[in-house]
């Protein structure tokens, strides 16, 4: 009898290895069974979490996860199952941010870029608010058009060796507007035709665009670079050349402006309800929605390369470029405060941010505020 019970023991013992056994190496692996699908076996996946400046709680569907080691910005959640998870992070004293993540089997998605903005950002009352118009001039230019023509600029820091002589010549002829990339000046010519002029050597011009598009001297023109790819803003139309057909093709419209970010890795472009960007990975065919405004959007700028920095109406709004799932965008409040401790409200605010000092520049009701505290 005792023999019969060890045997039956024994068999149930081997039973239960067989079945738990491989669902162990499974789990293991990274497996699991989804019971909400009938039971199938699915592979998990994962999110990495990187937030500055260090957050107190990154919470991923509701559990507190830790950081990966002592004061780390990051968190790694491993065996998540292929859906949308809910990420929140959190620190005293800084906005929220919250983002729904899609994660894909034996992937990890990654959050890695997110910046963490205080809610009460310490802000200086400068003494003269007349040169909020100085700092916020584009910045000085080695060249100039007058009357269509390129010249050295006589106030460019660069051309102080230069005679007058120099100056007064026209470098190019014909010129509704330019852009300096590298050793190269891209311009376009009166005659609607977009080319690129050697900076060392202004007798070396080829032709870009092999399609003259329609011009008028009274219309402004931008143009902008973005790897290989090459933009032309006219007035509210934004035209991208075609490299094959060596033309200019229709974009996107209406457009405010475009600006490119630091890494040339992105472009973003506005108009008064929306702003709009493209991204050079993505060959710039996708044309997605960052942000859509019943107030006219204005004074856009990047912060970094992740974030930028706008005005629409009484607010100023700083939204992330991460568009996956859900845009993060925080409203700085109406009434800012002063390190004095005072409080200072924004109605219609003039923006600008200086990329080389990182300082947030706003001109409201008469006084001009600064900040370099926005970014950690």
């Amino acid at each position: 009898m005792e023999l019969k019970i060890r045997l039956t023991v024994l068999f149930v013992l081997i039973i239960s290895f067989l079945v738990i056994a491989p669902y162990l190496v499974f789990y293991s692996l990274g497996y699991r069974i989804n019971f909400k699908d009938g039971g199938n076996i699915t592979a998990t996946g994962g999110i990495y979490v990187h937030a500055l400046p260090a957050p107190d709680k990154t919470i991923i569907d509701g559990i507190t996860r830790n950081p990966g080691g002592l004061f780390s910005s990051s968190v790694f959640a491993q065996n998540l199952s292929p859906a949308n998870h809910q990420v929140l992070i959190q620190k005293d004293g800084y906005y929220d941010y919250q983002k729904t993540l899609a994660v894909k089997a034996n992937e990890v998605t990654k959050l890695e870029n997110v910046i963490l903005f205080k809610q009460d950002i310490p802000f200086d009352l400068q003494s003269d608010p007349t040169i909020f118009a100085k700092i916020s001039k584009e910045p000085v230019n080695r060249y100039v058009i007058v009357s269509n023509n390129l010249y050295y600029y006589d106030n460019a820091p660069e051309n102080a060796s230069l005679t007058q002589a120099q100056k007064n010549t026209p470098l190019l002829k014909g010129v509704l507007a330019f852009k300096v990339a590298g050793s190269s000046i891209i311009w376009l010519g009166t005659d609607g035709f977009l080319k690129n002029t050697n900076a060392s050597n202004f007798n070396s011009t080829v032709e870009l665009s092999k399609v003259a598009i329609k011009v008028s001297l009274k219309q402004a023109y931008k143009i902008e670079t973005i790897g290989q790819e090459t933009f032309l803003l006219v007035g509210t139309n934004l035209l991208m050349l075609n490299p094959t057909t060596q033309s200019f093709a229709n974009f996107y419209s209406p457009v405010t402006n475009l600006l490119i970010s630091s890494d040339q890795q992105k472009v973003i472009y506005y108009n008064d309800n929306a702003i709009m960007i493209s991204l050079l990975a993505d060959n710039l065919v996708s044309k997605i929605q960052l942000v859509n405004s019943t107030d006219k959007i204005a004074n856009v700028y990047w912060l970094n390369n992740d974030y930028i920095i706008f005005s629409a109406a009484d607010k100023i709004n700083i939204s992330e470029i991460d568009y996956r799932g859900n845009v993060n965008v925080i409203y700085l409040p109406s009434n800012l405060a002063l390190s004095t401790g005072d409080k200072i409200s924004v109605t219609k605010p003039q923006v600008f941010f200086d990329q080389n000092s990182k300082t947030l520049y706003i001109l409201t009701n008469g006084k001009l505020i600064s900040t370099n505290n926005l970014l950690p």
